[in-house]
């Protein structure tokens, strides 16, 4: 269910809003709250993943409980990756907008910072493919890394390695793979920058490996994560999504302010 975003809690509804929040119960994780008589709807969002719920008033605070529990236990039911998906698509759709809008793949010169930009996320992803118990749940996790295939694009670019970074390790494996999930997805991606990147000159051989697909091909690839981290239960949601939104967020901060290295999750 798409995002809503709200705005404003009717004053005749605090009361109610109030009761939500001080529910001892944590799957009503309140976020928002907006109540439009004049459109007869009354939208809650109740979950702290930001999963968006409506609701038609009038509705007494019982019947309310019971048919937010019942959405609560359908989102609940969501594979891992679709839950990731849900919470993050607009994230990710603004930075697709922005990369895209500063015609990286125009120049060499752009498609150098588009690299660089890369570099400084991997920089930070490389770590978690050697994350011990990680690489007990998703296949070939260390071979799936493609930090040392940037370095060779830098080079080919003729672009000296960045200093290294200060980075705080990312020890939760929940957390981890939300980052691990926005870096595989991003091979996705990849598909499509590398036919703009051989417009260029750049190639799988030369300046754009970290682009090529995994041996066994993008979907294939992709499917295996993404199966792999639906079958872990050892994963909790609520830290993967906090990982892949905090990944996403570093990247659009790298983008605006390229020269910021201090980056912490």
């Amino acid at each position: 269910m798409a995002l809503r975003e709200t705005s404003g809690i009717a004053n005749e509804n605090r009361s109610h809003v109030r009761s939500l929040k001080s529910a001892r119960q944590p799957e009503f994780a309140l976020v928002a709250h907006d109540y439009r008589s004049q459109q007869n709807e009354c939208i809650f969002l109740v979950t702290s993943d930001r999963s968006a719920f409506t609701l038609r008033p009038p509705i007494q605070r019982a019947a309310y409980y019971r048919k937010a529990r019942s959405l609560m236990n359908e989102t609940n039911t969501l594979p891992l990756s679709r839950r990731l998906k849900e919470a993050t698509t607009s994230t990710h759709e603004t930075l697709d907008q922005s990369i895209m809008s500063r015609n990286m793949f125009a120049t060499t010169k752009g498609y150098r910072d588009f690299v660089l930009l890369q570099y400084r996320f991997h920089q930070h992803l490389d770590p978690l493919y050697r994350h011990e118990v990680l690489a007990g749940i998703i296949p070939d996790l260390t071979a799936r890394n493609r930090f040392s295939m940037l370095q060779e694009d830098l080079n080919d670019l003729g672009e000296p390695l960045p200093a290294p970074q200060t980075f705080l390790p990312v020890e939760d494996a929940s957390v981890a793979a939300g980052w691990l999930y926005v870096g595989e997805g991003s091979k996705l991606g990849a598909g499509f920058l590398i036919k703009l990147a051989q417009k260029i000159g750049f190639t799988p051989s030369f300046g754009a490996r970290h682009l090529a697909p995994d041996p066994e091909g993008r979907g294939l690839s992709w499917n295996r994560f993404r199966e792999a981290i639906d079958h872990a239960p050892e994963l909790d949601p609520t830290r993967c999504i906090q990982g892949a939104q905090n990944a996403f967020r570093h990247v659009r901060r790298y983008l605006e302010s390229p020269e910021d290295v201090l980056m912490h999750p």
